[in-house]
């Protein structure tokens, strides 16, 4: 080429603007498998903001992420694990992230954690004078099963054993006892 090729660098300062979220969330209470719903929608001045990240916790444990669509929308619906705490829980919901052209914005809200109550299915045999076997399922009263959940079947203050729930929600095991006691405490 008859050019010299020229190259020409410019500094370009980026301010990153402050986002409004208008956040909506439901139900305000919640037990073990509801769907919890998080909706938003992301803006600065009247633009929507798309591809925002946002992300959730509750009681400070990893929840779900999005990101906002077109119209700087998000919506997250996912059913509340079994490991969050009963008793009022904060919702933390982080829009953007640290360093972006679009400033992080943290909003909070309580949710109120409702105990789930249980159904604990249980049978045993005595295979001889000192072994029981035991197989058993552990679910809500709704019948959803209950995995990786452990499990303490004892004897008194003289023998017990640890069995976990699989992913239906089983468990199984053998204890060894006393000829004359029977399995007198079962707890999970």
């Amino acid at each position: 080429s008859i050019y010299n090729g020229q190259r020409v660098e410019k500094s370009v300062r980026i301010d990153s603007v402050v986002p409004t979220a208008d956040t909506q969330y439901s139900p305000s209470q919640a037990q073990f498998n509801d769907t919890v719903e998080i909706n938003g929608e992301v803006t600065a001045g009247e633009i929507s903001l798309s591809d925002v990240p946002v992300s959730t916790t509750i009681a400070g444990q990893p929840f779900k992420s999005a990101r906002t669509d077109d119209q700087g929308v998000f919506r997250i619906q996912e059913p509340l694990p079994a490991t969050v705490p009963n008793g009022t829980q904060q919702i933390e919901v982080t829009i953007s992230k640290q360093n972006s052209s679009v400033q992080q914005v943290i909003q909070t809200t309580e949710l109120d954690v409702a105990s789930t109550e249980t159904e604990l299915a249980f049978t045993s045999i005595q295979t001889n004078g000192s072994n029981i076997e035991f197989v058993g399922q552990l679910t809500t009263t709704a019948g959803t099963e209950l995995s990786d959940r452990n499990i303490v079947v004892s004897q008194g203050d003289s023998s017990s054993v640890v069995s976990y729930t699989n992913q239906s929600g089983y468990f199984n095991g053998s204890l060894s006892i006393q000829s004359t006691s029977s399995i007198s405490q079962l707890l999970f």
